[in-house]
């Protein structure tokens, strides 16, 4: 019984101490590493990266804040032609780090793939 009581003691431990690192505002943890900080596309590429991408994605105001610390972009209004039509959020890409692309109108999702990418 003292076996199981220390056991559950040291991983109550551990998870208090996970979560103080994770929620501290100056948290050790590099931006990269912590689930809770904002994707960036300047960040090194960790495991973590796959699954901030996809939460940044299904958010448009999170994946316009992604997109834009790795790429130059403009907001345009969504393009709607129908249903099965349309451009929403639309944005207008002009350069992807130090790459220079011919304006191209997309989606926002589109862009950030394209700027993790690059």
């Amino acid at each position: 019984m003292r076996l199981v009581s220390a056991i559950f003691s040291v991983c109550i431990l551990l998870f208090a101490l996970a979560l103080f690192l994770i929620v501290h505002p100056q948290s050790p943890l590099p931006p990269q590493w912590n689930p809770i900080k904002p994707l960036s596309v300047t960040d090194p590429i960790t495991p973590l990266t796959s699954w901030k991408l996809r939460q940044t994605l299904g958010d448009d105001s999170l994946c316009r804040a992604a997109l834009g610390t790795g790429a130059v972009f403009e907001d345009l209004p969504d393009f709607e032609q129908s249903e099965q039509c349309h451009i929403k959020p639309q944005v207008r890409l002009t350069s992807v780090g130090t790459a220079k692309v011919k304006p191209l109108n997309t989606r926002c999702q589109t862009a950030l793939r394209m700027a993790m990418w690059q």
